[in-house]
């Protein structure tokens, strides 16, 4: 007969991985000849990676799903099959979290760009024919000089300092690392013109700061900072256009796309909107010097 016993619920802490083998950890399962809730919790408590929590748990799992005869297990607590199952989702998200997630910065990827489309938006019965959202492309200028100059480990401390920032300014959006150094962003229920506000916040503080949070991240590399870096500043070039109900997604980012190119021809370190001339809104002598041939 299966034996029944109470058990109690443990927070469960990730931290790195010990010695111990996740074969190992089944078999200190099956030599204790029960299984507890506590005996789980501890073996959890050496992974840190979710699909090695995955793994272990779906292990287990199998014992029980399987019945216990000849594991060696001769009984099981009360709970534990219903909570390996809450532990299971716990690492799924988790899993799936990581999958979605870019390396470098911690925003969403490139890949993932279509399921956050499809969710992005506000629900459909709460729009109304004037609801649209801004969708923003935003680049850093001359990125491939960067990377020339200083190296690709001084270009990867400045897209995550860009990254920190527009996070920093554009709190409630959805920020994915678009490209190496490109990054799409979408305000909900904001149109381009509330968009062109929140990307002048975000340029002008990528501008003051980007050096100084890239810096940071070299210092804490042990790396040094190049001096002709700490003269220099990190600017963006921006496209915004609206999307707005009923529109395919990808059409607003071919015209913020567009708008961004149209940035760049202007001279970068410039927020333009989609079907806006941004010559328009230059100060005569940097328009003079656009149209001289100071663009791309």
């Amino acid at each position: 007969m299966v034996k029944i016993e109470r058990f109690i619920k443990y927070k469960i802490v990730f931290i790195f991985m010990g010695n111990k083998t996740i074969n190992e950890m089944v078999a200190d399962i099956l030599a204790a000849g029960l299984i507890r809730k506590i005996h789980v919790d501890e073996h959890l408590a050496q992974l840190k990676n979710p699909f090695d929590i995955l793994d272990y748990l779906a292990r287990i799992q199998t014992f029980i799903n399987f019945g216990l005869k000849g594991t060696g297990i001769v009984s099981i607590e009360t709970g534990v099959d219903s909570y390996l199952s809450g532990l299971q989702q716990q690492a799924i998200d988790a899993a799936r979290q990581i999958a979605e997630r870019d390396t470098l910065t911690g925003l969403y990827k490139r890949d993932t760009i279509d399921h956050l489309i499809s969710r992005g938006g506000v629900p459909d019965e709460r729009r109304t024919q004037k609801d649209s959202d801004a969708i923003m492309m935003f680049d850093i200028d001359r990125f491939k000089r960067i990377n020339d100059a200083w190296g690709h480990v001084t270009g990867d401390t400045v897209i995550l300092a860009v990254a920190e920032i527009l996070q920093e300014n554009l709190r409630e959006s959805t920020i994915v690392r678009y490209g190496g150094e490109e990054f799409y962003v979408r305000l909900c229920q904001t149109d381009r013109y509330g968009g062109k506000v929140a990307a002048e916040r975000a340029r002008n503080a990528v501008k003051d700061m980007a050096v100084e949070y890239a810096a940071k991240h070299l210092e804490r590399m042990n790396l040094p900072v190049p001096k002709e870096m700490i003269k220099k500043a990190v600017t963006l070039s921006v496209g915004i256009a609206d999307e707005k109900p009923g529109e395919l997604p990808y059409q607003a980012i071919d015209r913020a796309d567009k708008a961004l190119y149209a940035a760049k021809k202007c001279g970068r370190d410039l927020v333009a909107l989609d079907g806006h001339n941004p010559l328009g809104d230059m100060p005569y002598h940097r328009r003079i010097f656009v149209l001289v041939g100071g663009g791309i």
